[in-house]
C-alpha cells in the first residue's frame, strides 16, 4: 500500500484507509507503540 504524506493543520501526517483501520481493530483513540529506524526509513506502529 502506499499512502501519500499530507499537511493537517502545522503538521503532517498520512490518512489510513478505513478498511485496513478495521482490519487492525484501531479506534479513534486507540493508543499505539511507535518505533522508527532511521536507517531502513521505516516507522512501525503496534497498539498498546
Amino acid at each position: 500500500m502506499e499512502l501519500k504524506v499530507i499537511k493537517i493543520g502545522n503538521s503532517l501526517g498520512v490518512i489510513i484507509p478505513k478498511k485496513l483501520l478495521n482490519s487492525l481493530g484501531w479506534k479513534v483513540g486507540t493508543k499505539l507503540l511507535v518505533t522508527w529506524d532511521n536507517e531502513a526509513g521505516a516507522i512501525t506502529y503496534r497498539k498498546k
